[in-house]
């Protein structure tokens, strides 16, 4: 009984391996061959229609669930940059509010439930967000302008960076983790008098 499984499997072994090593006739085909992605997620579509057809119409389908969960009808057309009041508002929900039974985010000050004077006297938040420097060769550099509204002279007891950015993958790497690092400076304003 053992050996009829063994020998099964080794069939079975068989023939997936060919099925998987197919290449193209030489080897200038495969250098020179594009091979077709999805223009949205970019994801390689297999070269055998037949074999593939099962992944492509996973791949629609959950992309079509994914739309349908963010109550969209099509893919986002996103041609210029999002507004900074947009980012604010998704930030303070993301930082200041919390999360109903129902999924929904709620905002203490926004959602009808007042916050009381006491807390709005004596903090406020600024949210600012960084500036590419002209001035500076180093492309990875930015800064923030944090300005005094009324000539107030403010205080900080707490600051939050956070940073979102996307590492493009190298070519040599492919699914493996890379060290960042991240410098910050505190530069006093100039007075100009």
């Amino acid at each position: 009984m053992s050996s009829c499984l063994f020998r099964l499997a080794l069939l079975v072994a068989c023939v997936l391996s060919i099925r998987c090593t197919a290449a193209p006739e030489t080897e200038a085909e495969a250098h020179t061959a594009p091979r077709d992605t999805c223009a949205s997620c970019g994801i390689a579509q297999p070269e055998d229609p037949d074999s593939g057809r099962l992944n492509v119409d996973f791949l629609e389908a959950v992309k079509r669930h994914i739309l349908s969960r963010l109550q969209m009808r099509e893919r986002p057309n996103i041609t210029h940059p999002v507004p900074k009041a947009a980012m604010v508002t998704a930030l303070r929900k993301l930082h200041a509010g919390k999360l109903r039974e129902d999924g929904r985010v709620e905002i203490p000050n926004l959602d009808g439930h007042p916050m009381s004077n006491e807390v709005l006297e004596e903090s406020s938040e600024i949210i600012s967000f960084a500036e590419k420097d002209d001035m500076v060769t180093s492309k990875s550099s930015l800064f923030f302008l944090i300005s005094s509204e009324g000539n107030q002279n403010l205080y900080v007891t707490q600051a939050t960076l956070w940073l979102y950015f996307k590492l493009l993958p190298s070519p040599v790497e492919v699914r493996s983790r890379r060290k960042v690092t991240v410098k910050v400076y505190y530069q006093e304003p100039v007075c100009l008098v």
